[in-house]
C-alpha cells in the first residue's frame, strides 16, 4: 500500500455535508447516497477504552487486547486497536495518531487496518527505582543508580548445590551453578530463541545474553552490581536445556531476572524457577524476592501459584505490569511443593 491510501478517511455526505465513518451505503443523517473522499485527520483524541483479557482468536499479541473510542478534530468517532506499550499511558482525551498495521490472522492470512498508538512517543511518567522517584523518559536513557555498591559481595554470594530433578519423560536434569567459563556455551544455546519473537516473553532470550556479557565484563545491571550476579544451568548430560538468573540490590532483596526452557514440554522452565526461588531464600539467605512477569501468562499463572503480591510502588522494566514480591515467610509455607528431585 502507498503512503496516500493509509490515510484514514472519511466519506463526507454531498447532500448534508455529515462526514461518515466507516464507509456506509447511506448518509446516517440524510440517507444520502453520494459521498466524496476525505482524510479524517493526522491526530485524534482517546474518549473511551476497554481492556480485553479473553481477545479473539487470531489476535498475536498478548493480552489484555486494549480497544478504544478515537475523536477527530471535525468530530468523527472511530473504534480500533489502541497500539500502547505502556496501559498507564492510557488517558481519556490523550492524543493519538492513526498506523496501519496487523490486527489479526484469519484462516492463515494476515489482516491489516488502522491501529492508535499515542502522537508524541515520548511520555513521561514517575518511577520509584531503588526507593528513588525518578523520571522515566520512554525513548531516552535513564541513569540507574547502583544499590549495593558498600557490601562485600563475596561472603554474600554462595554456589547453588547441585540438584537432580527427574523430567516428565524420564531424563535426569543436574541443575547448579554457571561458571563464567561456560557463558560463550550457555548463549550458543540461547541463540535460536533470541529470533523467536511470538510473543513479548522471547524477548528476555536477548536480555539473558546480554547480561550473562554484562556479567563477564564486570558492569552492572538493572541497578543491582555485577557482583551479585548468578545463573543457574540445567543440563540433560552434556545438553543445555534450560538457564535461570538473578541478582540481588542488597543482602536481604533479590531481584529475579530471567528464566528460559531451551527444551520445551518438559517443565524445564518450571523446574529451574524453582531451584531459583530455593537459591535466593535457602542458599544466598535473602527476606524478600522482586520480580516482572514479561508476559500476562507470568503474571496471571506464575506469580498467583507461587503466591507473589504485587509491589505498591514499582514496574516493571517493560512497562507491562506491576513488580511482584515474594516474603521469605511465604516462600517457607510453599516450598514442599515447589522443589523437585534432591541434593547430589
Amino acid at each position: 500500500m502507498s503512503e496516500e491510501e493509509k490515510k484514514m478517511i472519511g466519506f463526507k455526505c454531498k447532500k448534508c455535508s455529515r462526514i461518515n465513518y466507516p464507509k456506509r451505503a447511506r448518509c446516517l443523517s440524510c440517507k444520502g447516497m453520494e459521498f466524496e473522499e476525505v482524510e479524517l485527520g493526522k491526530e485524534c483524541e482517546l474518549v473511551t477504552y476497554t481492556q480485553v483479557y479473553n481477545p479473539p482468536a487470531g489476535y498475536k499479541g498478548d493480552p489484555p487486547l486494549m480497544l478504544g473510542i478515537v475523536k477527530f478534530p471535525n468530530g468523527v468517532l472511530a473504534m480500533g486497536q489502541l497500539a500502547i506499550d505502556h496501559p498507564k499511558d492510557l488517558k481519556l482525551g490523550v492524543k493519538l495518531r492513526p498506523v496501519w498495521g496487523m490486527l489479526r490472522e484469519i484462516g492463515g492470512k494476515e489482516v491489516f487496518g488502522f491501529k492508535f498508538e499515542l502522537a508524541k512517543k515520548e511520555q513521561t511518567s514517575k518511577l520509584k527505582l531503588g526507593g528513588i522517584e525518578m523520571e522515566e523518559y520512554r525513548g531516552k536513557k535513564v541513569e540507574m543508580e547502583v544499590m549495593g555498591k558498600d557490601v562485600n559481595w563475596k561472603e554474600v554470594m554462595k554456589p547453588y548445590p547441585p540438584r537432580k530433578i527427574v523430567l516428565p519423560n524420564g531424563e535426569e536434569m543436574i541443575v547448579r551453578s554457571q561458571t563464567k567459563d561456560e557463558i560463550e556455551e550457555v548463549v550458543e544455546a540461547l541463540l535460536p530463541k533470541t529470533v523467536q519473537h511470538k510473543q513479548l516473553f522471547d524477548l528476555i532470550a536477548s536480555e539473558m545474553v546480554t547480561e550473562f556479557y554484562l556479567w563477564r565484563e564486570g558492569r552492572p545491571m538493572w541497578g543491582c552490581p555485577a557482583e551479585s550476579h548468578f545463573n543457574l544451568v540445567g543440563r540433560v548430560g552434556d545438553e543445555i536445556v534450560g538457564v535461570s538468573n538473578g541478582a540481588l540490590s542488597s543482602p536481604e532483596v533479590g531481584n529475579s531476572l530471567h528464566t528460559v526452557a531451551i527444551r520445551e514440554g518438559q517443565q524445564v522452565g518450571a523446574q529451574l524457577w524453582g531451584c531459583k526461588l530455593e537459591h535466593y531464600f535457602d542458599v544466598l539467605g535473602i527476606k524478600e524476592l522482586h520480580a516482572a512477569a514479561e508476559s500476562y501468562r507470568g503474571g496471571t499463572e506464575l506469580f498467583q501459584t507461587f503466591g507473589f503480591e504485587e509491589h505498591p510502588d514499582k514496574v516493571v522494566h517493560f512497562g507491562t505490569s506491576p513488580m511482584q514480591r515474594l516474603t521469605k515467610r511465604q516462600w517457607e509455607r510453599i516450598r514442599p511443593g515447589k522443589i523437585a528431585g534432591k541434593r547430589i
